[in-house]
């Protein structure tokens, strides 16, 4: 019998697939009102040299506090 392709398998539930080899990437929310918090995050990843992106809350109305 021929092996279906690992996407199709795992898109049926049959199990697990690996992706195909590329770029690593994580994703990392904080969700926060104190700056402090934001600051030291920001400046945590920038020492790291990790590649992010910012961005303001769609719903700062929703936000509770």
């Amino acid at each position: 019998m021929r092996k279906k392709a690992p996407e199709r398998a795992a898109a049926r539930g049959l199990g697990t697939f690996i992706l195909p080899r590329r770029e690593v990437r994580a994703v990392i929310v904080v969700a926060t009102t104190d700056f402090e918090v934001y600051h030291g995050v920001v400046n945590e990843l920038r020492d790291r040299g990790t590649t992010f992106t910012t961005i303001a809350c769609v719903y700062p109305h929703r936000v509770p506090g």
